[in-house]
C-alpha cells in the first residue's frame, strides 16, 4: 500500500482478520460517543465507508471533513489540526483531570523528552505546550519560552490595569497590551562584565479603550509598571537549582 509516496507493508493475515469482522455491528454495539474524520481526497477509505460507520453509530456522534488531507495525515498541518479537533471534541466525554497531570510539588513543571523541543507544561490545573520555531529545530506547536515570558508580562499588566480601574469605577472597557523583548549591549564599556553590558529591554505599548480623561490615562500608565510580573522581572531575583 502506498500513501503520500510512502510504501507500507500489511500482512495478509492481518487483513483477513479485519475482513472477518462485522465492523458496523461492532460500532453499533459500542454505545459510546464517536468522532469520525474523513477526507474527500482519501484514496484508501472511501466516503461511503465513513458514512456507514456514522449511520451505524448511536448518538452522540460527530463527522468532520478533512479537506485536502490524505489517509495517513502526512502533512504536519493536517495532523496538528486533527489533534486539536480530537482534543477539543473529547473534552465533553473524557475527564482530563484524572491521571494526565504532570505531578510536582512546585507551581509549574515542564517535561521534554530526547527529541525535538515540544515541551509539556503543567501550571496548576492547566496544561499546555511550549516549543521553538522551525528555524531553531522545533515544530512551532506552541509559544517559545520568551513568548511565554512576554505573555506573562502582558497578561499581568492587563489584569492589573483592570483591577485598578474597576476599583476606581473608571470606564476602562478594554485593554490591549502589545509587548516585545530584545537584548542589546552597552557601547564603550571595556570595564563592564558581560552581564553588566547586557541590556534586557521590554517594549510595552498599551491601548486603553473607554471614556477616560488625560489624568486617568496617565495614572493607568503609572500603574502598568507596577504589576507583579513587571516588578519581578525588574527586581533582583535569586535562583536555587537542585537535582531530584
Amino acid at each position: 500500500m502506498t500513501v503520500g509516496g510512502r510504501t507500507f507493508k500489511i500482512k495478509k493475515q492481518f487483513m483477513d482478520d479485519l475482513r472477518s469482522k462485522d465492523m458496523y455491528n461492532t460500532v453499533k454495539s459500542l454505545r459510546k460517543a464517536l468522532l469520525i474524520l474523513h477526507s474527500p481526497q482519501d484514496l484508501i477509505v472511501e466516503i461511503e465507508n465513513a458514512a456507514k460507520i456514522y449511520h451505524s453509530a448511536f448518538h452522540p456522534k460527530s463527522f468532520v471533513t478533512l479537506d485536502n488531507a490524505n489517509h495517513m495525515l502526512t502533512d504536519k498541518d493536517d495532523a496538528y489540526y486533527v489533534g486539536n479537533v480530537v482534543a477539543t471534541w473529547s473534552q465533553r466525554y473524557v475527564d482530563y483531570t484524572k491521571g494526565v497531570k504532570l505531578e510536582t510539588h512546585k507551581q509549574v513543571v515542564a517535561q521534554l523528552g530526547s527529541k525535538g523541543y515540544t515541551t509539556r507544561i503543567q501550571a496548576g490545573n492547566h496544561g499546555f505546550i511550549a516549543d521553538e520555531s522551525e528555524s531553531l529545530g522545533g515544530n512551532d506547536f506552541g509559544p517559545s519560552p520568551y513568548e511565554l515570558l512576554n505573555s506573562a508580562l502582558a497578561a499581568c499588566t492587563a489584569m492589573t490595569l483592570q483591577m485598578y480601574a474597576r476599583r476606581k469605577k473608571w470606564d476602562l472597557q478594554d485593554v490591549k497590551v502589545h509587548l516585545s523583548y530584545n537584548r542589546s549591549y552597552k557601547e564603550d564599556c571595556d570595564q563592564c562584565s558581560e552581564s553588566e553590558r547586557r541590556l534586557e529591554h521590554f517594549e510595552k505599548s498599551i491601548e486603553l479603550i473607554g471614556n477616560l480623561d488625560a489624568d486617568q490615562k496617565a495614572r493607568l500608565m503609572e500603574i502598568a509598571d507596577r504589576c507583579p510580573v513587571h516588578r519581578t522581572i525588574a527586581g533582583n531575583s535569586s535562583f536555587h537549582s537542585e537535582i531530584l
